[in-house]
């Protein structure tokens, strides 16, 4: 069955990180080939205040840093790492759809936050799922909002707790509702209840190593394939191109140059992307059939909140008005005003 995604901010965070990697790495670029003929004695033809210069730089630059070969690598790991990464967070957004619904309007039989934080992009990214958790801890009579910007326990009987509230029990208690490493403990646990709950699985990714590998070992042939077509230009082809200019052999002549290096980098870009899919820091997640239903639910929970209430707008005094909708309003980005009201009056920094 065809997929559906999650558009979520952390993926559209993931996509400008991109292009500000691919915008550095051309202008890298461009700055390495001006200084390439400048090393050369060329200077005079490419002057460092002139934007003509760096018109024709964005243009050459492709082929002067296949010259050194080298540099086809470095583009191929750069682009191939950030490609792998986004990867990532596309496959970890989409979901299965089971009953194909377009709206949601019940509250998720009070699925906790860090549940449906999970479900939409398999990770727990922090301050809004805490702020989430801490509105339903309140709602529940467990905490108070303090106004001396402290929070106060009012119930922590260990039964009447689920594990995501003892946790973050615990850590008010011990003023680490702010340590990175304490929270990241929190974030495992939680994701080893929702394993246990049936919500998600380990992904199987031994096909995609076995993969990678391959891509490895393409990519070495492909460097040696490279280094012989260097040899045969640098033998051979520079004899053959040398006599009056003809528009015909300075193509075939560039021609030559591009596909030595991309006979190189084309097979390290794959080879790194695929490395940087396999190699991620984190346990690899997929979501159950069970998972796939709610995740479901609330795709169309959201779009019943985007189309047809005005949860963006509300404070966290209306927490007990609209029930568990505020919640997941806050989960699924969709209200970032409570987020920034709780973190500055509590000081929690995540």
């Amino acid at each position: 069955m065809r997929k559906a995604r999650f558009k979520t901010k952390l993926s559209r965070r993931q996509r400008v990180k991109n292009t500000i990697w691919l915008i550095s790495l051309i202008v890298v670029l461009m700055m390495a080939t001006i200084w390439f003929f400048h090393a050369i004695g060329e200077g005079a033809d490419w002057p460092w205040n002139c934007l003509e210069t760096y018109l024709v730089a964005l243009f050459s630059m492709l082929f002067i840093s296949s010259l050194l070969l080298f540099p086809n690598i470095i583009i191929a790991a750069v682009l191939g790492l950030q490609r792998g990464r986004a990867r990532i967070i596309r496959d970890n957004v989409a979901f299965t759809p089971v009953t194909n619904i377009k709206y949601y309007m019940d509250n998720l039989e009070q699925i906790e936050p860090f549940i449906v934080s999970i479900l939409i992009d398999l990770d727990l990214c922090g301050t809004k799922d805490v702020v989430a958790t801490l509105l339903r801890m309140k709602r529940n009579g467990i905490i108070e909002f303090a106004d001396n910007g402290k929070i106060k326990i009012l119930r922590d009987s260990q039964g009447e707790l689920n594990d995501s509230e003892r946790g973050i029990i615990q850590l008010i208690k011990r003023d680490k509702l702010s340590n990175k490493k304490a929270l990241k403990i929190w974030k495992e646990k939680r994701f080893r209840e929702a394993s246990k709950r049936g919500y998600i699985q380990k992904k199987d990714i031994s096909a995609d190593e076995k993969r990678a590998k391959r891509y490895v070992v393409i990519a070495l042939i492909g460097t040696l394939i490279s280094f012989a077509m260097w040899g045969s230009y640098i033998g051979v082809g520079i004899d053959l191109f040398e006599g009056p200019f003809s528009e015909v052999m300075f193509l075939m002549q560039l021609a030559w140059i591009a596909a030595s290096g991309l006979v190189m980098g084309v097979p390290w870009y794959l080879a790194f992307r695929q490395i940087a899919y396999v190699k991620r820091d984190c346990i690899t997640w997929e979501r159950t059939a069970y998972g796939n239903e709610k995740a479901e639910k609330i795709a169309g929970l959201r779009r019943f909140i985007q189309d047809y209430s005005y949860l963006s707008e509300k404070e966290k005094e209306h927490v007990f008005l609209w029930d568990d909708y505020l919640l997941y309003a806050i989960v699924l980005e969709e209200n970032d005003k409570i987020i920034k009201d709780i973190t500055r009056n509590y000081k929690i920094k995540i």
